[in-house]
């Protein structure tokens, strides 16, 4: 069957599937552009995942979000492109590396801060964080929207960046510094 190839775990309802972006910087190191990774352009075969699972139903944090019946991934994503890279030190060199096998240690650390500030505070962690996003997603500055690029590497059809949501980047990139101020209280 034709169509675009899903892994596990990204597809379960309990984790947060991530998606590549390539990013752009200014003087400054200030954010110029931001679209969705696929090095196809480059002549190598790289790209972030998305698409539609096949037998996973939709969890109920993606309802208003995505219109189908199944699960749907990306729910976020993160810098994934080589270039600036994420840095890492192989045999000590540091040297840059990409790909959403970087940009998925990336987000899990960046919510490491606030699962300590919760602790500080007495209140439980911050858990699966899926909620969290579709529901702060309704904050225009909770997320960067990522509107440009796709992540077709098979010709498939699946999956352009649109505005809002969508199966190239999912909600977009988390704004970190607006994000956390989304964090809802414990009832």
């Amino acid at each position: 069957m034709p169509g675009t190839t899903l892994s596990y775990p990204a597809v379960s309802p309990f984790v947060t599937a991530l998606g590549g972006t390539r990013l752009t910087l200014g003087a400054g190191n200030t954010r110029v552009s931001e679209v969705v990774w696929n090095d196809s352009a480059f002549g190598v075969q790289a790209a972030g995942g998305g698409g539609l699972t096949r037998r996973q139903p939709r969890p109920a944090y993606q309802d208003g979000y995505n219109p189908q019946n199944h699960r749907a991934v990306p729910d976020i994503s993160a810098l994934a492109d080589i270039v600036p890279g994420l840095p890492v030190v192989i045999n000590s060199t540091l040297q840059t590396v990409g790909g959403t096998s970087g940009s998925t240690p990336l987000e899990a650390a960046a919510t490491a801060p606030v699962d300590a500030s919760q602790r500080e505070a007495g209140l439980p962690p911050v858990g699966l964080a899926n909620g969290w996003f579709y529901t702060a997603a309704k904050q225009p500055s909770a997320f960067f929207d990522i509107t440009q690029g796709n992540n077709d590497l098979a010709g498939v059809g699946c999956c352009r960046a649109t505005v809002g949501y969508d199966l190239a980047s999912g909600l977009g990139v988390p704004n970190w510094a607006a994000l956390l101020a989304t964090l809802p209280r414990p009832g």
